[in-house]
């Protein structure tokens, strides 16, 4: 049962590996649908790399877990919108079917998210 309750915060230190390439996520960004109505590429990869980081961390080690959760669902659903949204319907067969499966993954993960939120039982009442 352990393990199945660190799924997605470790999913999301996974994702780090997004933060960590920083340049190329802003690039591909850019490419992807964001070119001029967003601003700040490189600044927008920092702060979602670091949010995902945040609410991964809060989640194991359950300090504001729920919140993080909660947070992290609200994220990944703009992302849906914003930017999976667009990039599946200006181009729908990309990849067969590629970028509608981003839309999926992403909307699932969001879901997973809200459910971890309103499920995490903080530390603080644990010990009660």
């Amino acid at each position: 049962m352990r393990s199945r309750r660190l799924r997605l915060p470790v999913a999301a230190l996974w994702w780090r590996e997004r933060f960590r390439n920083r340049q190329q996520v802003a690039a591909e960004t850019q490419l992807g649908g964001w070119k001029s109505w967003i601003p700040g590429h490189v600044f927008w990869t920092w702060f979602a790399g670091a949010a995902l980081i945040a609410a991964g961390v809060a989640m194991i080690v359950r300090v504001k877990a729920r919140l993080a959760a909660t947070l992290l669902g609200a994220m990944l659903l703009i992302w849906v919108l914003i930017l999976h949204i667009p990039r599946a319907m200006a181009d729908p067969y990309s990849g067969v079917g590629g970028e509608w499966t981003s839309v999926f993954e992403a909307l699932a993960a969001s879901g997973v998210a809200f459910i971890l939120g309103q499920t995490l039982a903080e530390r603080s009442n644990q010990s009660r």
